[in-house]
């Protein structure tokens, strides 16, 4: 046995390097992204959403109306919503997740404080008002993660379309 000849692998082609390099190329774009640009979408999404919070708290100040007050609330969420699907489905430069997942997590906040509910926000609104906003924030988060993951399939077909010539596949390669 010690006198047979090893088997020396074979060398790989071209298209194999090619494929390793492109491979190499993707996952250091996705670290990059990782690590670069999404604590700064993250941060932008959640201070956006936290922003419009501030503006619902002067507008409050301002006016002391209540009704006023709950319809900017429901407006507010609304258009957290528009900005953040907006967000996710026009960036053409590259990833965008950060924004969507910032301002979801801040929704998610939100539904939470209202579910444990502080003695200001008990006295000020009514219990309709308060589930309306507690349910539309939940559901508008929900609504962006979906968006953040069908964003994330359709990268995921369109590198896959781009890198085979048109055959759609997402994991492996035939």
């Amino acid at each position: 046995r010690w006198m047979q000849r090893r088997r020396v692998p074979d060398a790989p082609d071209e298209n194999t390097l090619n494929d390793l390099l492109n491979d190499r190329d993707v996952s250091i774009q996705i670290q990059q992204y990782i690590f670069l640009k999404l604590p700064f979408e993250l941060y932008a999404g959640y201070n956006l959403a936290w922003s419009v919070s501030l503006l619902n708290i002067i507008v409050r100040k301002l006016f002391r109306s209540v009704v006023l007050s709950e319809v900017l609330a429901c407006v507010s969420l609304v258009a957290l919503l528009c900005v953040g699907c907006y967000v996710m489905w026009k960036e053409k430069k590259g990833l965008c997740y950060g924004v969507g997942v910032g301002m979801a997590w801040y929704l998610i906040g939100i539904f939470f404080q209202l579910v444990y509910l502080s003695f200001p926000i008990m006295y000020s609104y009514s219990d309709a008002a308060i589930a309306v906003t507690k349910y539309m924030s939940i559901i508008f988060a929900n609504i962006l993660v979906s968006t953040i993951a069908l964003r994330a399939i359709k990268n995921v077909i369109n590198v896959s379309n781009d890198d085979y010539s048109g055959v759609r596949t997402c994991c492996c390669k035939v």
